[in-house]
């Protein structure tokens, strides 16, 4: 696997453990997972990543590009 998808699935499993614990339902936590995403996409806007709209729907093609992947809850979620 590379260094990137093993960034990735690490960060990943922290959200994940972070939400079990939270005490939000997991409905409320993918809910709170988009308006992170889309809180990250406006920063970098701020930081001078493009307007506002295209950091936006650039972070929603890679939530989506995310979603259409394989997962696996036993280990590293990411194949």
């Amino acid at each position: 696997m590379s260094k990137l998808k093993n960034k990735i699935g690490d960060l990943s499993s922290q959200l994940i453990a972070i939400a079990l614990s939270s005490g939000l339902t997991w409905d409320e936590s993918v809910t709170a997972f988009g308006l992170a995403t889309k809180a990250l996409a406006v920063k970098a806007c701020v930081e001078g990543d493009g307007s506002k709209e295209s950091c936006i729907n650039h972070a929603e093609k890679r939530l989506q590009q995310g979603f259409s992947q394989e997962v696996d809850v036993s280990g590293n979620f990411l194949h």
